[in-house]
Parts: structure tokens; sequence; C-alpha cells
């Protein structure tokens, strides 16, 4: 799916223009596709509890730790690009196709400002992580220690999650997956 984020870098942009309005005009009439796009993110969706053990190369085992891209980000990206190509929306950031969404379709608004709000917490502990490690002479990765992270951080992580869950929940509900046991 990352595949419709592409951006212009060098060169004519009004080709990237066009390709991407091209991609749109095709989307739009493949109901099946968007449904097998909802399918993917339904059935990656994360545990109701984000707390796990996890192994990094290198390292110690982690105790009772979120990898924050894995398990937020990227659902949350997913959803966004979900909602944005369905409204014909042709933005590529996700950021910009939450604000784009909510515009076209004032329905999903209170929806797109959880996931406005989720992405920037979700972004502000990923970079503040990975500053931190980088500082440290360690590598950056995405897997941080919950019992690190002040109450505050840890309400709001909880709650980012369950915003992230809500969104999953409703497409999946949209695009009727529970009938089809996803």
């Amino acid at each position: 799916l990352k595949f419709l984020d592409f951006r212009a870098v060098a060169g004519d942009e009004t080709l990237t223009e066009s390709l991407r309005g091209h991609i749109m005009m095709l989307v739009k009439r493949q109901d099946e596709f968007l449904s097998r796009m909802a399918t993917l993110i339904a059935r990656n969706r994360q545990p109701s509890g984000i707390l796990r053990v996890l192994r990094l190369p290198g390292h110690l085992s982690l105790e009772k730790t979120v990898d924050i891209s894995a398990s937020g980000l990227e659902p949350l990206t997913d959803a966004a690009r979900l909602l944005a190509l369905a409204l014909a929306v042709p933005e590529s950031t996700t950021k910009d196709r939450i604000v784009a969404v909510s515009k076209k379709d004032p329905g999903v608004s209170r929806q797109c400002d959880e996931m406005s709000e989720a992405l920037e917490l979700l972004l502000q502990l990923q970079i503040r992580h990975q500053v931190e490690l980088f500082g440290k002479g360690e590598v950056p990765h995405n897997v941080i220690e919950y019992g690190r992270l002040s109450s505050s951080e840890r309400h709001h992580l909880r709650e980012a999650f369950q915003a992230i869950h809500r969104i999953v929940d409703n497409i999946a509900d949209h695009y009727r997956l529970r009938l089809i046991g996803v």
C-alpha cells in the first residue's frame, strides 16, 4: 500500500499529479480494491493490549514495550490512506490526508480529529525516543519501554491506541468485514 505515497523529488511535478489523478480515477471505480485494503488493515490490527515482550537483535529482552511504528503509526497511516482513496483525496502525507478527508466528509471529522491527535502523539514519542538513543550512541529504533514514560504519556498513549482500534473497527464495519470473519 505504501506505493501510493509517492511524491515528486525532481523534474516535472505535473507528471506526479497526472499519475496520482489517474490512480484516483482507477481506484474510484474499484470497490473491490478498497475492500481488500480494508481487509489488510483489519487483519493487521494490533491486539487490545499494546504491551508485549520483544527481543531486539543485540539487545536484552525488553519487558513491557510498545513498537510505536508497527503498532500505532502504520495502522494509522494505512487507515488515512484508505479513507483518502475512498474519497479521491490526492494528498500523500498522512497529516494532509487526514485534514483533507475531514474537509471533504464532515461526517468523519471527529474520527479525523482523533487520528490527528494520535498521529501527533506517536510522532512526538517516536522522535524523542530516537533522539535520546542517538544521543547515547545507540542505534535508533521504534520500541519504547512503557515504564519509562510518564503517567501522562502512558495515559495519552493508551487513548491513542484506543482511537486507532476504533478507527480500524469503523473501517471493518463500513466494509462489512465482520460478515466474512475479519
